[in-house]
């Protein structure tokens, strides 16, 4: 048995409601793959308040992998849209890190990528375009909203925009792109994320992965 076959005899398939959470930074490590869906990885502080940190598209790794500084970031992870995910044995995939160079210099770089990744993501939030700024606001907002109303939000264009510190004119600009794209649609005075999926390549800078 190889080391992919030694992880994915380890691995079982989870399906996970959108809105719920998938790890919590309060329990062990877990670790895995975006089979399907959305999802997004937070920091939550003493207060409540959550920081997103990047959204996860299909094809890509969540949780707290063997050798990150878990004790000083502790991450969570929540499904913005139903998720299918592949965990794999966290015990596992440490020991096959820690005896074959191989598997050990892949996550290293899956390491460098994620921690990249955020770096982006977290740019994009201050020093992006007002299309990224916007979109991640969305997001951010959606995910906010009460769980049962789906991914709506109720900010009026002019307080996106002071929530962003631009004109609400760009606001306007930006949101009238994305409701032609069909990305968001207009829902009784409130915003409804149509597709979370390409919001979510505008936000972290991935436009085309999604």
């Amino acid at each position: 048995m190889d080391e992919r076959d030694a992880l994915l005899e380890s691995a079982s398939l989870i399906e996970v409601p959108r809105r719920r959470i998938i790890f919590s930074s309060s329990g062990p490590a877990r670790v895995g793959f975006v089979v399907g869906g959305l999802a997004r990885t937070y920091v939550e502080a003493r207060d409540g308040r959550r920081l997103t940190v990047c959204f996860a598209l299909e094809g890509e790794i969540v949780g707290d992998i063997p050798g990150d500084p878990v004790v000083h970031a502790p991450l969570s992870v929540a499904a913005v849209t139903d998720c299918t995910l592949l965990e794999v044995d966290v015990g596992t995939l440490d020991r096959l890190v820690q005896a074959d160079p191989g598997v050990g210099a892949a996550f290293a770089v899956e390491i460098a990528r994620r921690r990249q990744d955020t770096h982006a993501t977290l740019a994009a939030i201050r020093l992006g375009s007002i299309q990224e700024r916007v979109a991640w606001r969305l997001l951010d907002l959606a995910f906010e909203a009460p769980a049962d109303v789906g991914l709506l939000v109720g900010a009026t264009e002019q307080q996106l925009a002071e929530g962003l510190g631009t004109a609400s004119e760009a606001v306007t600009l930006v949101l009238r792109e994305l409701r032609k794209a069909g990305i968001v649609l207009p829902r009784k005075g409130q915003l409804e994320i149509a597709d979370p999926v390409r919001l979510a390549a505008i936000a972290g800078r991935r436009i085309g992965s999604g």
